[in-house]
């Protein structure tokens, strides 16, 4: 595209040729091409000057658009929640992804500036993103598979440490009965609560379901139920009215 300066000259040049002597307008003819050649070569650097500025700036991880560059960590399952007293946990956006874009890597591409969290629920393709200071605490939901939590972080922090094998994790058995949250309000978050049935229906199937971001579990033999809790574990358990008590187990 010609630029105003260009512009204002072609005009002038239109007159000149229709009022100058043919020898005389061939001269600023000449003149005039070569202004138009050193603007384009001006166009030309300048265009591959933003190039490198936009390349330079990728490079450095300074365009924040939930791209390869952005690594993610595992929070655990269930939703996000608001920090008591506000802070991280604010909700943004809640879409529902369909197609080829149900899946977490869609979700986490919508966490754009000002974004440092996602919940992406597989089982209906909710995807939710939330404010940057990212997600204090979270929450147990019915869905199953259960909805998982992941937080952003620059891409030259540290890898976060890999969660042990489901297989040769250690478990201590802390009491019977259903695990209770502690008294100063730590611990004791259920994140996820589902009936196991057929081979999975026993302790080691429950505790198989406490990933990244889980510390214990409560399992139920008389019915099948199995919940799991945030990684703070369960500083209390609480008898229940099941005729075979549950058994809690806390990560070692």
């Amino acid at each position: 595209m010609l630029s105003q300066s260009i512009f204002v000259m072609l005009l002038f040049m239109v007159c000149v040729f229709v009022t100058l002597p043919g020898s005389l307008a061939v001269e600023v003819e000449v003149k005039y091409n070569s202004l138009l050649r050193a603007e384009g070569h001006r166009a030309a650097e300048q265009d591959e000057e933003d190039e490198e500025a936009v390349e330079a700036l990728n490079t450095a991880g300074g365009v924040d658009n939930g791209d390869a560059r952005t690594s993610w960590t595992l929070k655990g399952p269930g939703r996000c929640r608001n920090a008591r007293g506000g802070g991280g946990g604010v909700r943004l956006t809640s879409v529902e992804l369909s197609g080829d874009e149900n899946n977490v890597d869609e979700c986490k591409s919508r966490c754009g500036q000002g974004c440092g969290a996602i919940t992406y629920y597989p089982s209906s393709g909710w995807c939710a993103t939330y404010n940057e200071e990212g997600c204090p605490r979270l929450r147990g939901t019915s869905d199953d598979p259960p909805a998982e939590t992941y937080l952003k972080s620059a891409a030259n922090d540290l890898a976060p440490a890999t969660p042990a094998d489901p297989a040769t994790q250690a478990w201590v058995h802390k009491a019977q009965g259903r695990c209770r949250g502690g008294t100063d309000g730590t611990g004791g978050v259920e994140l996820t609560s589902v009936r196991l049935s057929g081979d999975e229906n026993n302790v080691h199937g429950c505790k198989s379901r406490c990933g990244p971001g889980c510390g214990a579990v409560t399992y139920y033999p008389s019915s099948g139920w199995c919940a799991t809790y945030n990684e703070e574990g369960c500083p209390r358990t609480r008898g229940t009215q099941d005729e075979i008590q549950p058994d809690t187990y806390l990560k070692a």
